[in-house]
């Protein structure tokens, strides 16, 4: 609080990610926004705390502008003045120090201490309102109107109305930590409103606009009853008005809201309303409930990998929970006897700070990944590996398993037919039931992370973090490899604007450009001296001669490895030399520097990455797991005791490492969201990322739109945070699973469908510019696109296509023939099934019996489990069934018919 001249009051307060997430649940359009009841709730403490009473009431409120929430944190205002006997209240707010001031609401407050809170008779309000409503179709409806919720923002629980009135059923999904700090919770409140805005059953997007009064009565509810009263519709629709009342069970006022005006609306705009400060990234790990799923029963595993101690404790273990063969995969029998699991461990040596042998055991990943490709099989692959990421503050970081995990999602973006799932433990063995538990079940984790029994899923956020150090202040020398390529001289550059005075940089090739020269000259305008020093950062005697070459002139405080070459290869194009390449500079240099730098006392140790490492677009497999090495190189030091931040590039333009792309491959980039980044952007964040002590940092423009345009009702859980997933119903409703209907109709299913996805994949404005008799590859479809076009015409008709669909198929009809005919032979193959399906041995009694209720549905292996317990009854005896599944124990039935 700060005291006003005169008679008034400001109240100031930060809302972030990190101290409010719940709020950045409430979205308009693709921005977090301050839902009117949590303007209503900071008036109205503000209000508490200035009148020094309990009892306040909210008039006249007016929501001038929506107050948004950007991620790096937004600083807010509420402000009191006395006019006239009056309390006037304003809300304002900003995203930095710097930012104009924006009005949010103005409103009065006054003391209702003499109130008598009312009593509603729920029973005939309920008769009235006879008609129920689907839930799931009414966050739909919000979803396409512009207001997606997020998970905390969906407690709506039951509906029912007639033409005027709303009888709801609302429950806060996440109890806080504190109600008694809140008069009414805003998601509470809020609750009650989208109860109002259900009753108005256009997509177009209704916003609260004006209140004339609110009334808190009861204190400390996480769930109520809410009453609506439409008054008025507007004739041309562009608003209605009504009373709101909150009530507990028995029909007694919690809170009553009067005279509430919504109007039409349009979501803001992200680039006016937040402005162009671009943002820093960072993966955290959370903690997640155990794993709820059924155990896969009699899975046959087989197992590939590093041969190690362990293998032998983990098929022990996995025998003894249930599975009926494990053995060592033999891939070229492998497909006479297909295994249900392909279990590959990487459990690596310890990192050794030389990475003796990461170059073999990539090699041998890559060479796997070959095999089990060429041997056709779709069998589940389960991914192991141990202190790839550091999850808690005690992992030791192996950089060799990190750069495996990165081969692992670079795996499953370009042969997303077979299912794969990445788990990184801190013990392998047959003793870990946790592990044991991951690697037979069911859930839609791409990753997770199992540290001391517990359960830790990746999470994409937005960095939030204030400044801890300058790098101005390194009074020592900085060196900086790759120092005479655009990146390390603009590094350079941005160096000496903040203060730093001495630069070496260091590049195989010394010798200057005109271009060159002018750039060292205006470094050195800024007040920098500026070395050079040729030398090749993959070469431990050469680097070694210049570490003590420098130290000679001086402390060296700072090191910066920006050296490294671009890699565009898919995995199965990878060989011996392509890899050596890639990883030369960037991998065999960091190692090299981390070495000479131990005992340098250094202020900072920066490797520069790259965003692939993290996201792993298609192509880049090696240049990925290199740039992930580093990463996990950065772990591995802060582990020790030692300085060291990795920063993951998005790709630059300009003089960038991008700056040789085409038209096609930047395209790409921005069709998968990941923007280029001009030398300005860069700079901006790089500033912001030498003030931050976190030790791996995202320095990309993500478009978190076109991300979720991309993936559309896909969203990897990696992205959650930012991304708030649909309802049941959305998915449904976007769901491109081909109907039944007649073979000619279906065949212009999927000739539209190869169409509309061709021209998302080449980023072309209409689907009418693709020619369904003309070869893709005439309007720009490589390789790479060839692999993304396969993916999603497989997933949306629910088969396996070959990788060469796009080749052996180059025109949409004949493709459109060739997965007619797919589709076809796999509807032939269910009906082959279907009949065996019909007969189950029990193993009690060795009789077969053919069950006559066995119905064929397309259910997911535990809906299986669930579907057919519940038909076979009460018999304890086991179950197998032909071509199906063993059914060891009884489940859930409810689960299912839930």
């Amino acid at each position: 609080r700060i005291s006003l001249a005169g008679e008034g009051a400001v109240y100031e307060s930060r809302i972030t990610p990190a101290t409010h997430g719940w709020l950045y649940d409430h979205r308009v359009g693709d921005l977090a926004v301050m839902p009117g009841a949590g303007i209503i709730e900071l008036i109205r403490v503000a209000g508490e705390e200035y009148l020094g009473q309990p009892n306040i009431s909210v008039l006249a409120l007016v929501l001038q502008s929506p107050l948004i929430l950007a991620e790096a944190g937004q600083n807010i205002q509420v402000m009191i003045r006395n006019n006239d006997e009056q309390h006037e209240i304003t809300v304002w707010s900003r995203t930095t120090r710097n930012a104009e001031w924006t009005m949010n609401a103005t409103a009065e407050v006054i003391n209702d201490s003499l109130v008598t809170p009312p009593r509603l008779d729920l029973t005939t309000i309920k008769a009235r309102c006879s008609t129920q409503k689907d839930i799931d179709e009414i966050y739909q409806k919000f979803a396409v109107s512009g207001l997606p919720y997020g998970p905390v923002f969906r407690g709506l629980q039951i509906i029912w109305s007639n033409e005027n009135e709303v009888f709801a059923s609302l429950k806060m999904l996440e109890e806080p930590d504190d109600l008694t700090r809140f008069g009414i919770h805003p998601v509470l409140l809020d609750l009650a409103f989208q109860a109002y805005l259900s009753i108005d059953d256009s997509d177009v997007l209704q916003l609260p606009f004006s209140i004339e009064r609110i009334v808190v009565y009861r204190r400390n509810y996480s769930e109520a009853l809410a009453y609506v009263k439409v008054s008025r519709f507007g004739n041309d629709h562009q608003s209605i008005e009504a009373d709101v009342m909150l009530t507990d069970r028995s029909g007694n006022a919690i809170a009553s809201v009067h005279g509430m005006c919504i109007r039409q609306a349009t979501p803001p705009d992200s680039q006016t309303d937040t402005g162009s400060v671009k943002k820093i990234y960072t993966l955290r790990w959370k903690e997640a409930g155990e794993v709820e799923c059924g155990i896969w029963q009699g899975a046959v595993v087989a197992m590939a990998g590093l041969s190690s101690h362990n293998n032998d404790g983990l098929s022990a273990g996995l025998v003894n929970c249930g599975c009926s063969r494990v053995s060592l995969v033999d891939f070229e029998k492998i497909t006479d006897d297909p295994p249900d699991i392909l279990l590959l461990s990487w459990d690596t040596d310890e990192y050794d700070g030389r990475g003796s042998n990461y170059k073999d055991v990539l090699l041998t990943a890559v060479d796997i990944i070959k095999q089990l490709v060429a041997s056709g099989i779709t069998s589940k692959v389960v991914w192991l590996t141990r202190k790839a990421v550091r999850v808690i503050a005690d992992d030791q970081v192996n950089p060799v398993a990190t750069a495996l995990l990165s081969v692992a999602r670079a795996f499953s973006k370009e042969f997303s037919v077979i299912p794969l799932s990445v788990i990184d433990v801190d013990d392998i063995s047959g003793n870990n039931l946790a592990l044991i538990t991951e690697i037979l079940c069911h859930h839609s984790e791409a990753e997770v992370a199992l540290r001391e029994g517990s359960r830790f899923i990746p999470r994409l956020n937005v960095l939030q973090q204030d400044v801890q150090q300058a790098v101005g202040a390194s009074r020592g020398i900085i060196l900086i490899t790759g120092g005479l390529g655009a990146i390390g001289l603009n590094i350079a550059h941005w160096l000496a604007e903040l203060g730093v005075t001495r630069i070496v940089l260091v590049s195989r090739n010394t010798i200057l450009t005109k271009e060159k020269q002018s750039k060292i000259a205006d470094i050195e305008r800024n007040g920098a001296s500026v070395s050079l020093i040729s030398a090749d950062v993959a070469d431990l005697a050469s680097l070694t001669q210049v570490m003590e070459q420098i130290q000679q002139e001086g402390r060296i405080s700072g090191i910066i490895h920006a050296a490294g070459s671009r890699n565009a290869q898919l995995l199965h194009e990878v060989t011996s030399s392509s890899f050596s390449e890639v990883m030369a500079a960037k991998v065999d240099g960091a190692i090299y520097l981390d070495l000479l730098s131990r005992n340098l006392n250094l202020d900072f140790f920066i490797l520069f990455s790259s965003v692939a490492s993290t996201l792993s677009p298609e192509g880049q497999a090696m240049y990925a797991a290199a740039n992930a090495f580093l990463d996990g190189l950065v772990d591995y030091r802060q582990s020790l005791g030692l300085t060291a931040c990795s920063y993951a590039w998005g790709p630059w333009g300009e003089e960038g490492m991008v700056s040789g792309l085409d038209a096609t491959q930047a395209a790409r980039l921005k069709n998968h969201g990941i923007e280029v980044l001009t030398t300005a952007d860069a700079s901006q964040l790089f500033r912001a990322a030498v003030t931050c002590t976190e030790g791996n940092l995202i320095l990309a423009d993500l478009n978190i739109r076109a991300v979720k345009n991309y993936f559309r009702e896909d969203i990897p859980a990696f992205w959650c945070d930012l991304i708030p997933a649909g309802t049941a119903a959305e998915k449904l409703a976007k769901a491109g699973v081909l109907a039944p209907v007649l073979e000619v109709d279906r065949y212009n299913q999927i000739l539209t469908l190869i169409c509309a996805e061709s021209a998302r994949i080449l980023s072309l404005a209409k689907t009418s510019d693709i020619d369904k008799n003309q070869s893709l590859r005439d309007k720009g479809l490589d390789s790479l696109m060839g692999l993304e076009l396969r993916k999603a015409l497989g997933k949306k008709v629910g088969i396996t296509l070959p990788a060469t669909l796009a080749l052996d198929h180059p025109t949409p009809c004949a493709m459109a023939d060739f997965i007619l005919n797919q589709l076809a032979s796999e509807e032939h193959k269910s009906s082959s099934v279907a009949e065996t399906v019909m007969t189950f041995t029990s193993e009690s009694t060795g009789k077969q019996m053919l069950h006559k209720d066995v119905v064929l549905v397309p259910l997911s292996l535990g809906q299986e489990r669930l579907w057919f317990m519940d038909k076979l009854g009460e018999n304890k005896s086991l179950y197998n069934m032909h071509y199906g599944i063993r059914i060891s124990s009884k489940l859930d039935i409810q689960r299912l018919h839930d």
